[in-house]
């Protein structure tokens, strides 16, 4: 995916029909990428040559409606999303962070689409971690990775208190059995 006027056909499948007509399309204004040579810096919208340093940087200088695309490696960094920010994860990209949640809404109403072949990882082994968390009652958000990961005594792979959380995770793992956490969320 490249910066593009309309990114389609990210989620269409027979399992995700019922979602098609919300998730079928994506339109993006922009594109901010992130590679492990980039520079917070000097990251420019619509530069392949500028990339970005870290996720969340790119976040941050992004508008909805734009898609933070991110090339292969290991970001330790947590992340919090924005509203209409979308995220592409190429394959070989690990977010990694010991952090209390590597991925949130920060309780802040955020509709976005966290798609690709990248990993999220928790490698925190204190208690009560997450590798996503979700808890805001307005978020609507799809996430669909390769792998997610919690590393925590206690906690959760993907934690969803609050909102609408649509996901297709390829493995889920919790070293010591938290598995995913599901509250009053719309999954």
């Amino acid at each position: 995916i490249l910066a593009s006027s309309s990114v389609t056909g990210l989620l269409s499948s027979a399992d995700w029909s019922a979602f098609d007509n919300k998730i079928s399309s994506v339109t993006t204004n922009n594109t901010l990428y992130v590679a492990n040579n980039g520079n917070d810096s000097t990251g420019t919208r619509n530069e392949l040559t500028k990339p970005f340093l870290t996720i969340q940087a790119a976040i941050t200088a992004a508008s909805a409606g734009d898609m933070v695309y991110v090339y292969p490696g290991t970001y330790s960094e947590s992340i919090i999303l924005k509203n209409g920010v979308n995220i592409y994860l190429t394959d070989g990209v690990s977010i990694e962070s010991s952090a209390t949640n590597v991925v949130t809404d920060n309780n802040v109403a955020v509709t976005c689409i966290i798609d690709g072949y990248g990993k999220i990882i928790n490698t925190s082994t204190a208690s009560s971690r997450y590798a996503i968390y979700i808890s805001n009652a307005s978020s609507d958000i799809t996430i669909r990775a390769k792998y997610v990961e919690c590393s925590g005594s206690s906690g959760a792979s993907l934690y969803i208190g609050n909102g609408t959380v649509r996901y297709d995770v390829t493995k889920t793992y919790s070293k010591l059995g938290g598995g995913n956490q599901i509250g009053r969320a719309h999954v």
